[in-house]
Parts: C-alpha cells; structure tokens; sequence
C-alpha cells in the first residue's frame, strides 16, 4: 500500500512538471495512470496491483460496501458487517454480469484465483461461466432429488383407483403388476424407462400368453399416463405401435369336454401329481360351477360347513351381462349350496391349509396369504396327461359342462340354473319367487350333478391325495 502511495506521487509530480505542454501533458499523465491504475467500465480507476493474503485478511468494513480489486475483473468485496465476498465482473455477449465464487476465509486468494481463470477460460471459448455454474447447481438438485420409482407412482394410482373401482379389481391389478412387472421396473426411476424396455417386457410376458402381454403394457401405460399427469414424466412411451409389437390376444371361447369325455379326464386328473390345492381348485370349480376367479377369490369367512353353504358378497362376484328389471338389480349375496362331496373337498383343503391362519380356500403356492394364481388352473389343465386337455378343456369351461348336463337333464328349472350360475335374468318375476325356495332346487341340483360325476369314474378315482 505505501509503494502504491508513492507511484500515486510520482504521477502527481509528472502532471505538474509538463503542465505548460496543455494537450500534450494529460496524454502523458494518461500513460503514467495506466501504469499502475486501470480504468473500469463506469470510468473509476481501481488499482493494478495484485492483492495477496495479507492484504485479503487486514481489509477492514466500511460504512457501506467497498471493493478491493484483484485485476482481471476479480474484486473482494467486503461489506459493512464484515463479511469478504469474492465477485468477478465480465462482460458477455454486450451484458455487464456478476459472478460468485463464494466468501473468504473459505475461499482462499489462491482458490479464487484458479476459479476466475477457469471462468476466463470459459469466456474466451464463448461459453458463459454464470450459465455453467447454475447448470452445475440444478444438476446437483436433481442428483439430490428423491426417485420417483415405478412402484412409487404405480402405489399411487392404485390409490387414486380406489375411490372408483372395486377392492377386488385393485388387488388383481397389483398382483399382476408384482408378478410380472415390478421386478424389472420397480425400483427404476420411471422418467428413465424407455420404450423398448417396455417391448421387451411385453415380449417376455407374451410367452405366458398374448392376452396376459397386453394387459400388462396397457397397465404400465396407466402407470405412465399417470406419472405424466403429476409431472414426472414429459410423455408416455407405450402408444398403439406397442401393442402392434405383441401378437393379437384371440381369446379362446372357454373349450369345455362332454359327458363322455369326463370319465378318462377324472382317469388323468387322479394322475396328476401338480401343486395338491391347484387341483382340489378345480374339482371345486367342476362341483360347483362357480367362475374360476370367485373360487380363487373365495376365503373361509365365507364357507359355512355346518350350514352346507357358501355365502359371496355382492362384491365377490359378478352377475353377467343380462339385467333385471331393465337396470333394477338385485345386489343380494350369490349363494352355493355345498354336496357332500364340496364339503369332503373343503375338509381336505382345511387340513392343507385351513389351520394356517391364512384367510384364502385355495390359496398359492408357498404363500398361503395370496390367494391361487389366475393362471393356476388354466396351467394344471395344460400340464395334464402331457398336455392331453390343453384345448380341449378350460376352467370356465366346467361352467359349460354343468349348464349343459343340468340343462339336458330336464329335471332343473331354467331360473335355478341361472341362479346358480350367478346370472342375472330378464324375467322380472323370478326376483318374485322365493328365494329360500330356489335355493332348495339349487341344493338337489349340485348334489345330483356331484353325483354324477363320481359316477363318471370311481370314488377311489375321484378322492384325490396329496402329491
């Protein structure tokens, strides 16, 4: 500071000893100013002479903000409270712009240095250092950021679906989604999972079957749509050409055998050595011609074996296509009586399973707390006889086999059937009609029909073991 005095001097001394030259004397005083001074933008004079730590460290605060300057630009600034601030004046593209480099004694004149000649550097290649410090910083707050993963934002919709949709509905769609979808995309961030994952999802699934590979890319496109709706997502990668990549799901029309087949099916079924309540589900759903998915559904709150009945809540089943009343439905309970031959199936199922504490008749496999797998049957069925049956019979096809014995067999009114079959009818006078009174039709009904099928092969065939 005292060399920086004395030049101030000296220059001094100059303009006085070339004052008689006019003109001449303030081009000279010009030069010699520059020597040590450098004029800024606003046409100050700040100091040519680099600071050093000494300097830095004994600046002392101010009634307001003053600067000591560095060159190049870099100043310290020091407020009146104390504080020393590193700030750096630039000029891009026309702009007079202000960078940080953070406070003293944390940044140290050495740090400060380097960090101003990398914004130089920055500057001289045409890039913005301003720009590419708040680039930097978002980049840190997204790496910082929670991931909003698949199963997150899948959670979330199914949330949102149960003020709209059944209880049932939503726990089929997760499972589902556990089975065949949440081990690949889970715990990915769903803004980074693209559409040929999504291909390659559906393509994998497919080899479980084309219907179950498209309801799955229409889930993960729910999930999606969803994440786009809440700002996670810019767009939905599965659109219509990702359907186009999976074969056509052509829904098989339920193949079911006759009467004539059933007794070498019964023959093969007692041959079977698969997963032993899988097969007590399907000699359930042929007993009782219920759908294959209220028997999955079906939990031991609902079996009443004292009373010899089963008791499904209207949420538990659905009642076809047909209406009563022209849209005026009957929301009662669907009721199945059980023969004695259910009532030996369900004893057999209580010992397996029953005492375990878990709520599900036929629950899955190694996991008594879920109930069996939509595919359980429909893979049992092809798995018999080295897949004799595939085709031929499928379990919403023992519904057809029922209806068409009952049917033929003359003797069962076409109201008890339908009843039994939980469909709805249009004739508005069978809500009319006793209930209590239907049921007992119903009753003799499934005993004859699981009488008929015991008749189709042996008892010693029929009372299946365990595997």
């Amino acid at each position: 500071m005292l060399a920086c005095s004395h030049t101030f001097l000296l220059v001094r001394i100059c303009s006085s000893v070339f004052s008689f030259y006019g003109g001449i004397s303030g081009g000279i005083i010009e030069i010699f100013w520059g020597i040590v001074y450098n004029k800024t933008p606003d046409g100050n004079w700040t100091s040519n002479m680099k600071l050093n730590d000494k300097m830095v460290q004994a600046a002392k605060p101010k009634d307001k903000d003053h600067k000591l300057a560095d060159g190049g630009g870099l100043f310290l600034l020091v407020r009146p409270s104390g504080v020393k601030l590193w700030r750096m004046k630039y000029r891009f593209a026309g702009k007079e712009k202000l960078l940080s480099f953070g406070e003293y004694p944390i940044v140290t004149l050495k740090d400060v240095r380097n960090y101003a000649n990398d914004a130089r550097r920055l500057l001289a290649g045409g890039i913005d250092p301003a720009q590419v410090k708040k680039d930097a910083a978002a980049a840190v707050k997204e790496a910082v950021k929670p991931v909003e993963t698949f199963k997150k934002v899948m959670n979330e919709l199914l949330d949102a679906k149960r003020n709209r949709a059944s209880e049932k509905h939503c726990d089929d769609y997760r499972r589902s989604m556990e089975l065949h979808v949440l081990p690949s995309f889970g715990s990915r961030d769903i803004k980074e999972i693209g559409a040929m994952e999504i291909i390659a999802l559906g393509k994998k699934t497919e080899e479980a079957g084309r219907y179950l590979a498209h309801r799955i890319i229409q889930r993960v496109g729910e999930v999606m749509d969803f994440a786009v709706a809440t700002g996670r997502r810019e767009q939905n990668p599965v659109t219509k050409m990702t359907h186009s990549t999976i074969a056509p799901a052509v829904r098989e029309n339920n193949p079911a055998i006759i009467m004539d087949d059933l007794p070498e099916f019964l023959r093969d079924l007692a041959k079977y050595r698969g997963y032993p309540i899988t097969i007590l589900l399907m000699r359930f759903i042929m007993l009782t011609a219920c759908r294959t998915g209220e028997a999955r559904d079906l939990v031991w709150d609902w079996v009443d074996l004292d009373k010899k009945l089963i008791t499904i809540p209207p949420s538990g089943y659905k009642t076809g296509k047909k209406k009563i009343n022209a849209g005026n439905v009957d929301v009662s309970p669907h009721f199945i009586p059980l023969s004695s031959q259910v009532i030996d199936l369900l004893r057999e199922a209580q010992e397996l399973t029953g005492n375990s504490g878990g709520k599900y008749v036929f629950p899955k496999y190694r996991n008594y707390a879920t109930k069996a797998s939509e595919n359980a049957v429909s893979g049992a069925l092809a798995n018999i006889a080295e897949g004799k049956w595939k085709g031929r019979q499928s379990g919403h096809g023992f519904r057809r086999l029922a209806r068409t014995a009952w049917s033929n067999h003359g003797e069962w009114s076409f109201e008890a059937m339908e009843r039994q079959l939980a469909h709805t009818v249009a004739n508005s006078t069978v809500t009319a009609y006793d209930k209590a009174e239907r049921l007992d039709e119903r009753v003799r009904m499934l005993q004859w029909w699981a009488d008929q099928i015991e008749a189709a092969g042996t008892a010693k065939i029929i009372q299946l073991k365990r595997a």
